[in-house]
């Protein structure tokens, strides 16, 4: 977890391993990407496949645009989210 001041709270990710498939839940903002694909790569996570948003948030689903190649999954009603149009495209 990364504490965010701007939010006064920390910004939650998990990452699920079996075998060689990385499920990555939630990205947290954006700014924050590259300190938890530093974390993951210090335990020796390198490559995600999979990604789930619980939620369209820009706390949940900021780092997304750093994804490549993976399978994603988000609720239906947060597909047309004007923010997460902005961030995919």
């Amino acid at each position: 977890m990364l504490w965010d001041d701007s939010w006064s709270s920390f910004n939650n990710c998990y990452v699920l391993v079996e075998g060689d498939e990385v499920t990555l839940i939630d990205s947290g903002k954006e700014e924050h990407f590259e300190h938890l694909e530093g974390e993951m790569k210090k335990i020796g996570i390198e490559n995600i496949t999979r990604f789930i948003a619980t939620h369209g948030h820009k706390d949940h689903i900021g780092g997304v645009r750093f994804l490549e190649n993976v399978e994603g999954y988000i609720h239906h009603e947060d597909v047309n989210d004007p923010l997460l149009i902005t961030l995919t495209d």
